[in-house]
């Protein structure tokens, strides 16, 4: 079977690949189904589900290509430091370079949608479309699916996400408890010093651009005020002056992942130089298949979980 990918909705994908003939549909019938198929597919390469965000947490990347079977990137780590020396005899510290290669795996996932042969013929003869229900929950399914790994990672399959064991990415509780029963300065200082840490622990070389939170914590920052005869909420207040952060983004996924079940913000800088999202091949639907009286049309996707490349451009801090 070979598979096919739409990269350009403008070339019809009946062009692209010559369907299987379904016996029991006439030729127009064949036609009809082909063309709807093809619009399915342009349909679902522009679906946006505003609910699954990982997409928007994440930088995505697809360089690795459909063939990937492993993602392989180095971590570099310099070290040293000059000193003043009296004449040549002293002795001259030495710069060192110590290269780590890691790697993770790509795996497939895939999932199907069936039309029967009388909704197909119901659709030809009555000019509806094919119910695209099945296909949009499709999509939806992959991206759940890539979702959930990006964040909690597959260790059966190799697959890293961002709370996987392993990441290097600093990860420690706020003091004071959690923001509820903080005052709102005391919650700007925690999104503050989130951020601030990762240009402390990398000598200034890092700078986040974005703080993730959960959706609790999210909406509180925004309906909050800050008091003191100002009318900004936390949230306006610590963005008018943070140095660093331009963005705020709220995922459902940060509930609950801490060690202890506590809340996590994340702070970080949007980059595929320091994280990515690894997406070798993104959505296809493959010729359809007919059993029996029923025709299939599997979605497949290829995805190698998340590439943490510089672990202290980010900071994690639990207890919020």
């Amino acid at each position: 079977m070979n598979a096919y990918v739409n990269t350009n909705p403008h070339v019809p994908l009946a062009q692209m690949c010559q369907f299987e003939p379904l016996d029991r549909l006439d030729s127009d019938e064949n036609i009809f189904y082909a063309r709807e198929l093809e619009h399915i597919l342009v349909e679902l390469t522009e679906f946006k589900q505003a609910r699954i965000t990982h997409r928007e947490f994440f930088p995505v990347d697809t360089s690795a290509g459909p063939t990937a079977e492993t993602i392989t990137w180095r971590q570099i780590t310099r070290t040293g430091l000059a000193k003043i020396i009296a004449n040549y005899g002293d002795e001259i510290p030495t710069v060192n370079v110590f290269t780590e290669e890691k790697s993770s795996s790509v795996r497939s996932q895939a999932i199907q949608a069936v039309w029967n042969l009388q909704e197909i013929r119901a659709s030809k003869a009555t000019g509806k479309p094919l119910d695209r229900e099945d296909a949009i929950a499709a999509r939806e399914a992959h991206m759940r699916q890539e979702g959930n790994i990006a964040f909690n990672g597959d260790t059966k399959h190799g697959l890293v996400g961002l709370f996987s064991s392993g990441t290097s990415i600093p990860f420690a509780a706020v003091t004071g408890g959690i923001w509820t029963s903080k005052t709102p300065i005391a919650v700007v200082t925690d999104m503050a010093d989130n951020a601030k840490e990762i240009v402390i622990n990398t000598g200034d070389n890092e700078a986040p651009d974005t703080l993730a939170l959960p959706i609790e914590q999210f909406d509180y920052i925004h309906q909050t005020n800050m008091g003191n005869g100002t009318d900004k909420t936390i949230a306006r207040y610590f963005m008018d002056n943070s140095p660093y952060i331009k963005r705020l983004t709220r995922h459902r996924e940060l509930a609950g992942k801490g060690p202890g079940g506590e809340d996590v913000m994340v702070a970080y800088e949007f980059n595929k130089r320091k994280i990515q999202l690894n997406v070798p091949l993104d959505l296809e639907q493959l010729p359809p298949e007919r059993n029996g009286l029923e025709t299939s049309v599997i979605y497949h996707m290829r995805q190698g979980g998340i590439t943490v490349r510089r672990p202290l451009s980010l900071n994690m801090k639990y207890g919020i």
